[in-house]
């Protein structure tokens, strides 16, 4: 496939996206777009066993694993890659989900069950009844929770709306559907053995997500992490708002806004038609500042409208992985999910 510019410098720096270090304190200056940040609340913390539901119930090997070190607990799968799980009828029948510990609603679905084209996570709000349009949210992980779309399916719980979901801190009142796929090397990578989805990977899930579930097409929203940020820019330079409301973005590079290739040169102005906000530690050994920062202040000088909101969040002193804080709302950063659903299209 052909390689961007950008692709090359990407690479550079995905050597440890998506690890386990420690984010280093910090505090956190923003800029923004808008007339004003969104108010943060403060979220709960990660426990609980965070099982899967699966086709029979949980999938796993006889209970849910120990926590790893990002503080997910995890599950195992000797179910085996063969499973096919056909509880993706739940709240398809007519019959409202039913409310509950948020794990019980997060169902595995196997690689290439139902014709997905990714292995994935799913939660169900409760009162999803499969004919009510519903928000929906798409999480893409980083690059170490790379996996098979089988067996490697837990490891999307490691991080982000997942594990929350998982360890049962996810808030019930929160109205999306939630679609944690997991990026596979044949899926289509960035650039040879990249790691990261590419802008056609994401797309992909997209079109088959709104295809099989019931989605207010005014609220798709989209967050990724690291190599998941990474491709949700380069998502978001070809495709803009054709599908995606806005999208919560942290640790990500969308390329040198001055270099050919970069998400700025590609789509300009243009990008801030879906609402982005940004969030990047300015310590960040793992994948580059500048460029993040530098594309969201070109971004927040364009006219507006047509563009829309459009924010960035400099973790002062944080390091790579500063996800705990910003998804789990404890890091005082205001409420993305709030912001989200604020920024529906018109």
């Amino acid at each position: 496939m052909t390689v961007r510019a950008h692709d090359a410098l990407v690479l550079a720096f995905l050597v440890g996206c998506g690890g386990a270090s420690a984010p280093r304190d910090g505090g956190t200056k923003d800029s923004s777009g808008s007339a004003g940040a969104a108010a943060g609340t403060s979220g709960g913390g990660a426990g609980g066993n965070g099982g899967i539901a699966g086709a029979g119930g949980v999938v796993d090997g006889g209970g849910p694993g120990s926590a790893g070190s990002s503080g997910a607990a995890g599950v195992g799968t000797d179910a085996g890659a063969d499973r096919q799980d056909d509880a993706l009828e739940a709240g398809r029948d007519g019959a409202a989900v039913d409310a509950g510990p948020s794990s019980t609603r997060q169902t595995a679905h196997m690689l290439v069950a139902n014709g997905a084209p990714n292995g994935y996570l799913e939660y169900l709000p409760p009162g999803y009844d499969g004919s009510t349009a519903t928000p929906l949210l798409v999480f893409w992980h980083g690059i170490g929770e790379d996996g098979n779309g089988t067996s490697d399916l837990n490891k999307v719980t490691n991080w982000g709306p997942p594990k929350l979901i998982a360890n049962n801190s996810w808030d019930a009142a929160r109205p999306f559907i939630v679609l944690s796929p997991q990026y596979t090397a044949t899926n289509g990578d960035i650039a040879p053995g990249g790691g990261c989805p590419s802008s056609a990977t994401i797309d992909t899930f997209f079109t088959w997500a709104l295809a099989h579930y019931k989605v207010d097409a005014k609220r798709v929203y989209l967050t990724g992490l690291s190599c998941g940020a990474i491709g949700s820019w380069d998502y978001l330079a070809d495709h803009q708002a054709t599908v995606v409301a806005a999208a919560v973005l942290l640790s990500g590079n969308p390329g040198d806004p001055t270099q050919a290739g970069s998400a700025w040169k590609r789509a300009g102005c243009a990008l801030g038609t879906a609402a982005i906000w940004s969030f990047h530690g300015d310590a960040d050994a793992t994948v580059p500042y500048a460029p993040d920062h530098d594309t969201v202040q070109d971004l927040i000088a364009c006219p507006a409208p047509p563009r829309r909101d459009a924010k960035f969040t400099d973790i002062v002193g944080g390091g790579h992985t500063i996800w705990d804080p910003i998804y789990d709302l404890s890091g005082g950063n205001g409420d993305i999910y709030a912001w989200m659903l604020t920024n529906a299209k018109p």
